[in-house]
């Protein structure tokens, strides 16, 4: 009786050994592997496995498929490509930046036009406002660091950033009032579903919590950076 608890303990411990050594194994594998592999692969990775999923629901689902789906998913994955497109002209961006990019372009294109959630969730579009808002600051804080701007008092990189986002927010609903006008679509929410106009502040309303959104995004991204920048600064 004791030949057998005894071989049997021996089986548990080896056992348990061989697991313990190998998720030894597998944890430095991980770690080197992560090293390795860029952060920005990982999620254009990501982006392609949304994609290729989007694109069976499309065949599968008879329901969900046409043909403006289709072409919004083959745009989506060109625009999702675009980070690596860029560096085909030696144009290359920060990590943070491509992924806020992707992050943004997904939730805008397969999202809202493929997956229909404009429509199916109000606050939906508010949300990716706030999110370009956040991109947008991003990418003002990378053009003064690539231009070495460290002579820029602190308000003025305040205004820089700020500025930068809500520019790209008044050229973006440029750009949708250019296209209502032009091809009668209803981007920003001027008339309800059955094409009663609104009027006084309602018709501006979708407009200017756009551009509310915009700035907010880009505030919190401004306060959170330079918050980061106080305390790089006060360690050294």
């Amino acid at each position: 009786m004791k030949d057998i608890r005894r071989s049997f303990e021996d089986v548990v411990f080896s056992k348990l050994l061989f697991f313990g050594i190998y998720s030894n194994v597998l944890h430095k594998i991980y770690v080197v592997s992560m090293k390795k592999i860029n952060a920005t692969f990982l999620a254009y990775i990501m982006c392609l496995v949304i994609s290729i999923l989007t694109a069976f629901l499309l065949v599968v689902l008879k329901d969900f498929f046409s043909i403006t789906r289709v072409l919004m998913l083959l745009l989506y994955i060109v625009v999702v490509s675009l980070p690596y497109i860029l560096r085909l002209f030696r144009l290359k961006f920060p990590t943070y930046i491509n992924i806020l990019y992707m992050i943004f372009i997904t939730l805008a294109t397969l999202g809202g036009s493929v997956y229909s959630l404009y429509d199916i969730w109000q606050p939906y579009d508010l949300i990716l406002h706030f999110i370009s808002g956040v991109l947008l600051a991003a990418f003002a804080v990378y053009i003064m660091e690539r231009n070495n701007l460290k002579n820029m008092t602190w308000l003025t990189r305040i205004l820089f950033i700020l500025g930068f986002a809500a520019l790209m927010g008044v050229l973006w609903e440029i750009w949708e009032y250019s296209t209502d006008m032009l091809f009668d679509l209803n981007s920003q929410r001027y008339a309800a579903v059955d094409g009663v106009l609104y009027s006084g502040q309602h018709a501006l309303r979708d407009t200017m919590h756009d551009l509310i959104a915009d700035v907010s995004g880009a505030v919190i991204f401004t306060f959170f950076h330079f918050l980061l920048k106080l305390k790089q600064k006060n360690k050294t």
